[in-house]
């Protein structure tokens, strides 16, 4: 076989909208789980508060302070 068939071509480089989508989310997609949990938190000590506040939970209005 001959040299050129065996070559593979060298791939083509990415066009400019592909590299900033890519540094965009290189950014933003390490930070989608800690975005996550931070809501899941901020939901639960709603929660938490509105129920000291209604009075069934009265014991853990301390919680609620450390975790507001």
């Amino acid at each position: 076989m001959s040299p050129s068939r065996t070559a593979t071509a060298p791939a083509p480089a990415p066009r400019l909208p592909r590299r900033v989508l890519d540094l965009v989310g290189g950014v933003f997609i390490p930070l989608i789980p800690a975005l996550t949990g931070c809501g899941l938190l901020a939901g639960l000590t709603g929660l938490l508060a509105n129920l000291v506040h209604t009075g069934h939970l009265p014991w853990a209005a301390g919680a609620v302070t450390v975790l507001l």
